[in-house]
């Protein structure tokens, strides 16, 4: 990844942006969830979305959730005109790195058929 020209910037997903918004929605939806599931996520407090940015454009996302005192990964998107380039199993290895100092709780990588 380029870190001249793209950043990961955390969010809950009551401070996402709308624009934010229906981006991951739409990046839902590919990964088999409606709208109201999206949103509805949005309002969980224990939701994070950690977006690579090139600017103000987003180009995936993960989505993780804090339950007691791990996290699992559930979401990862990347936008389908940049696949094939290594961004998708980049943008976790850069969330996980910035759990270790941070003092996150440890987080769970788990896989579903589909």
């Amino acid at each position: 990844m380029d870190s001249k020209h793209y950043q990961v910037v955390p969010f809950t997903g009551a401070q996402l942006p709308e624009a934010f918004c229906q981006v991951i929605i739409e990046g839902n939806q590919a990964l088999h969830w409606n709208e109201a599931q999206s949103r509805d996520d949005f309002q969980l407090d224990q939701t994070e979305y950690y977006l690579l940015l090139d600017h103000d454009q987003v180009l995936g996302y993960v989505g993780l959730h804090h339950v007691l005192d791990e996290a699992t990964l559930n979401l990862v998107y990347i936008q389908p005109d940049l696949r094939g380039q290594g961004l998708g199993r980049q943008l976790p290895r850069l969330r996980l790195k910035s759990t270790v100092p941070s003092g996150h709780p440890p987080c769970l990588l788990g896989s579903a058929p589909g």
